[in-house]
């Protein structure tokens, strides 16, 4: 097993070097932003009368709120929520305004058409599509890739299996060996490379998941495609053409795409010449390259189209959840007092199942619960349900959201009020959902599963037709590590240290990757 070290990404790394993007181009956007930014957001701005959060006096430039958004929004947003959490309110960020609606409108919205209410737009408007290559979306229908999702979801069961052995071999590949000391590592590194080998043999199968060219682009298509969009955040509109091409991970991410295409094309038409010459033994995979392949959709299933397609949800799946597992983790590093019962239950659902197998992950209610505290209180996105208005709508309240605006809501200000969470949500209880597990189960007794539920108070994974339909892989998937990371090892904070800090851009939050645990074998008898 390599060492690894895990620097924070360098969209957020200003002290970069070795031809990384460091702090200088960064200060000089940012004295070009702070010079025309508000000059153009004022002149090109679409006028919604509601009041904007985060002011410090009436005299602080608009220029210097959207700034202290970039390193001050929670306070920000929880502000505002606290002030106008009934009514609409504005947060103005660098690239531009964004009205926080209140959660009590989400089931008249949430079911809206694309053309009323977008959120791929809204996606490619955020990410800067045309730079991040985020507008391919728009290219076929996106409808496909999130019905070949929702498609893997009831495959979950008998693909436990698979996983499980696709965690053994990782362990062996990225476990230090720490039997009788303790060893510092970074959770946050292990649990990437742990999630993206799972990942990738459900996504792609076993031809590519272990190809460590395919797993190092999946891993760093992300990094570079956040990196571009924060950068291109600081800068006036009118230069992202010149700056964008200046940068290092621009040229990178395309490079990444052209990777994907190299290693997953020829398996798809090889898999393609195989079905139709009705190759004997040939027999489909259970993966969801196939179930893409297998799209009626000429433009969504070529091959390039396929293997691009495989880098985003790359994206949405492998960073997220590993945002979320190192969380869980830091939580119960400094809380090491509820190690031992979420123990007792791991062994005694593996035994009761004979091991993992489909059922396991259902049964684990103390450790989904847990889950659910760790991500109420460590959201990754402080703003969900981002949409971009594309005709007029009236609320149910008289109000009309003229086209063009981008909404949200703020989901971890909902899971921070007393009013939406049993007890006092400033403090870290992982048993706290363990209640709602006694009451009567869904769908003819199936077992609940807390984490990945949403509902009007509960956006992490959003809400209706656009809920993110991979939250349920992500929910056996973060179960599945814990539990036997949890069983085979101590972990602890290294003396001196405690839970590290929160990294907070724009709305995006995240947990320092570079803070380490001390590891150790357990002793089994």
């Amino acid at each position: 097993m390599s060492s690894h070290n895990v620097k924070l990404p360098q969209a957020f790394d200003f002290g970069a070097a070795d031809g990384q993007i460091g702090w200088w181009p960064v200060l000089a956007c940012s004295v070009l932003a702070l010079i025309s930014l508000q000059m153009l957001t004022q002149k090109h701005a679409i006028k919604l009368n509601v009041p904007t959060a985060g002011y410090s006096s009436i005299f602080e430039p608009n220029w210097l709120l959207r700034m202290r958004f970039l390193k001050q929004s929670p306070t920000i947003i929880e502000e505002g929520y606290q002030k106008f959490k009934d009514s609409i309110f504005r947060v103005c960020r660098n690239d531009g305004d964004r009205f926080i609606v209140p959660n009590k409108f989400v089931d008249e919205l949430r079911y809206l058409p694309e053309e009323t209410l977008s959120a791929t737009m809204a996606h490619a408007v955020n990410f800067f599509g045309e730079y991040t290559s985020i507008n391919m979306i728009h290219k076929g229908d996106m409808s496909n890739t999130q019905a070949s999702i929702h498609k893997l979801t009831p495959m979950l069961g008998r693909l436990s299996e698979t996983m499980k052995d696709e965690l053994d071999f990782a362990l062996q590949q990225e476990i230090p060996k720490c039997e009788g000391e303790w060893v510092k590592v970074q959770i946050y590194d292990i649990m990437l490379r742990l999630i993206s080998r799972i990942s990738g043999r459900i996504f792609v199968g076993l031809q590519a998941c272990r190809n460590e060219t395919w797993l190092a682009a999946s891993r760093d298509f992300t990094e570079h495609f956040f990196t571009i969009a924060m950068i291109l955040r600081l800068v006036p509109r009118f230069l992202h053409p010149l700056i964008v091409r200046l940068l290092p991970q621009y040229w990178r991410l395309y490079n990444n795409i052209e990777t994907a295409r190299q290693i997953l094309s020829p398996i798809i038409r090889e898999r393609r010449a195989q079905e139709a010459a009705g190759a004997p033994g040939y027999v489909k995979q259970e993966d969801l390259l196939q179930i893409m392949m297998d799209s009626p959709n000429a433009v969504d299933n070529s091959p390039d189209m396929l293997a691009h397609r495989q880098l985003f949800l790359s994206l949405a799946a492998i960073h997220t959840t590993s945002l979320v597992a190192t969380n869980i983790m830091y939580d119960l590093c400094h809380h090491p007092e509820f190690i031992p019962p979420l123990r007792s239950e791991i062994m005694n659902v593996l035994t009761e199942c004979g091991g993992w197998e489909k059922s396991a992950a259902a049964k684990l209610h103390t450790l989904d619960s847990c889950m659910k505290e760790s991500l109420r209180r460590n959201p990754p996105i402080q703003l969900v349900f981002n949409r971009q208005v594309q005709q007029p709508i009236k609320l149910s309240s008289g109000i009309v959201l003229p086209a063009g605006i981008q909404i949200t809501m703020p989901a971890r200000s909902l899971m921070y009020d007393p009013a939406n969470v049993h007890g006092d949500p400033t403090e870290f209880d992982p048993f706290r959902f363990m209640r709602r597990h006694d009451e009567p189960a869904q769908h003819g007794g199936v077992p609940k599963r807390l984490f990945a539920q949403t509902d009007r108070t509960n956006l992490n994974f959003g809400h209706g037709k656009h809920a993110c339909p991979g939250r349920f892989f992500a929910d056996t998937e973060i179960k599945l590590i814990l539990s036997h990371l949890l069983l085979d090892y101590d972990f602890k904070y290294p003396d001196g240290t405690t839970r590290p800090k929160t990294i907070c851009i724009d709305e995006v939050l995240f947990p320092d990757p570079s803070a380490r645990l001390l590891m150790r074998k357990r002793k089994t008898s």
